[in-house]
């Protein structure tokens, strides 16, 4: 009996992180995914993308109207900051994923 309940426990266990981690992916492309939708607005409004260098925190500048395009940058489910990539195709934003490092399976990205 204690067998059983143990390895009930450990199923759930493991089920329940698998679930917190797909939960925090989804997150993570929804976060992105507004990010997106904000820098597409400010290059509608500029004619432009942010460079690098201003990055995502240009967002937080106010566009024609008297509002800022977001009113705060998220950090990722993860606790790190979204990166911002303007590539010659457009811009990227991501995240470093579970892992928090950049460049490794676990990233997440705008589908760019």
């Amino acid at each position: 009996m204690r067998r059983v309940t143990m390895a009930a426990i450990i199923v759930l266990a493991t089920g329940g992180c698998a679930s917190i981690q797909a939960a925090r992916v989804d997150l993570s492309r929804s976060n992105i995914s507004q990010l997106h939708q904000a820098i597409e607005l400010f290059r509608m409004d500029t004619g432009r993308y942010p460079s690098e260098e201003e990055g995502v925190a240009s967002l937080l500048k106010s566009g024609p109207g008297s509002a800022p395009y977001v009113a705060s940058l998220p950090s990722d489910p993860w606790g790190n900051p979204y990166r911002y990539r303007l590539l010659e195709s457009g811009p990227v934003i991501e995240s470093a994923g579970p892992d928090g490092k950049f460049g490794t399976g676990d990233d997440v990205r705008s589908a760019r």
